[in-house]
């Protein structure tokens, strides 16, 4: 058993090192901290990610029910957030959801609102050349 553990061992010590994920693996994280309507302080919060080895963020712009686009304070914030992210070299993801099971789009009219808002989150940052959208009928918001 004693061989058997130093045979081991001794393969895991010699063995190369894998890289995991290679060379194109981006750590990010999902964090709405850097939603802020300041873009210094976007940036701040920005930076701290990158500190800690994140180079890519995932923040929400969350769907209500009439909406057909972000409004003024929304895109605010994702503008300062889309320049925090070119400011500090980060990858910026947008995730579009509504707010919880009670605002879920069932009916074809508040799908196609949803879609509408989506798509122009979508069109506007075009740095976030990721956008999730999302359904969450299952959380009972």
């Amino acid at each position: 058993m004693k061989r058997a553990f130093l045979g081991v061992l001794a393969a895991l010590v010699l063995a190369p090192v894998a890289q995991a994920g290679g060379p194109t693996l981006t750590l990010g994280a999902a964090e709405d901290v850097v939603r802020s309507s300041s873009l210094v302080e976007a940036k701040a919060q920005m930076t701290l990610l990158q500190l800690a080895g994140f180079r890519a963020v995932r923040v929400t712009s969350i769907w209500k029910p009439g909406e057909l686009s972000p409004g003024a304070a929304e895109r605010l914030i994702l503008d300062n957030v889309a320049a925090a992210a070119k400011l500090a070299g980060t990858r910026g993801y947008g995730s579009v959801f509504p707010a919880g099971s009670r605002t879920t789009p069932l009916a074809p009219e508040d799908r196609a609102q949803f879609a509408s808002y989506a798509a122009g989150v979508a069109r506007a940052y075009p740095s976030f050349r990721d956008v999730i959208v999302g359904n969450e009928p299952n959380l009972n918001r």
